[in-house]
């Protein structure tokens, strides 16, 4: 199941999440060959919340897991499955900007997709393996979520 919905987030909103990162640069922690901000604890902006409720209404999960995360150059995930936690059902990935190189998101069929400012992809991370293919330039910014 990979189900895309484009401009999903406004440019505006998008912009806000990544000065977001940056201005809590002190909160940020490392996880391979990214840095995350844990949202899952902090109330998101009500209507992201919103907007992230609806995409999932129906398919009975709840947020269980959110960060913005930075994608060096040279970053890059190899093929994984997403177990946020035992209760994982659901993974969505809003990209955030699209002004680098490289940073598709790929699954083992083959499919690629190419990072579109405020794209959002929801699929099964539990049982779809895929990888982010490495930033040869820039930084990839992106709000991964894990739902419950």
């Amino acid at each position: 199941m990979l189900d895309i919905t484009n401009n999903f987030i406004n440019p505006d909103k998008c912009n806000f999440l990544i000065n977001f990162f940056k201005d809590h640069i002190d909160l940020i922690k490392s996880h391979h060959t990214t840095k995350a901000l844990n949202l899952s604890d902090r109330k998101l902006l009500p209507d992201l919340q919103t907007e992230l409720n609806l995409a999932v209404e129906g398919r009975g999960v709840e947020i269980d897991w959110c960060e913005i995360v930075q994608w060096p150059t040279w970053s890059f995930q190899p093929f994984h499955y997403d177990f946020a936690s035992k209760e994982t059902k659901l993974t969505s990935v809003v990209n955030l900007n699209e002004d680098f190189e490289g940073g598709n998101t790929m699954f083992i069929d083959g499919t690629i997709i190419a990072p579109k400012k405020g794209r959002i992809i929801f699929f099964d991370g539990v049982k779809e393996l895929h990888r982010v293919t490495q930033v040869t330039k820039g930084e990839r910014y992106t709000l991964a979520i894990w739902y419950k």
